[in-house]
């Protein structure tokens, strides 16, 4: 059947690729897709990930954008403000 689709190469294994790869660029949380493949640990799942350049590419351009705006600050919430100095009676 493969070969009469052209598609000789093509294993039934890369439809878990990419089905994997798919999920991740669409944003599923990594423990959702790994439960849903029956994965044990989130190394698994990452080996079977393929994020397309095209994808990473998107996601810097949109970390550009956020930092472009003047909420960014905003985003460095937990770092520590300076210590007052407290003064001795």
């Amino acid at each position: 059947m493969r070969k009469a689709a052209g598609l000789e190469k093509l294993r039934f294994h890369s439809f878990r690729h990419t089905y994997i790869t798919m999920m991740t660029q669409l944003g599923v949380p990594l423990p959702v897709t790994r439960d849903a493949v029956g994965h044990m640990s989130d190394t698994v799942t990452r080996h079977y990930t393929h994020i397309h350049e095209k994808v990473a590419r998107a996601a810097v351009e949109k970390l550009e954008q956020f930092r472009n705006t003047p909420r960014f600050v905003d985003v460095f919430v937990d770092v520590p403000e300076e210590p007052k100095p407290k003064l001795l009676n």
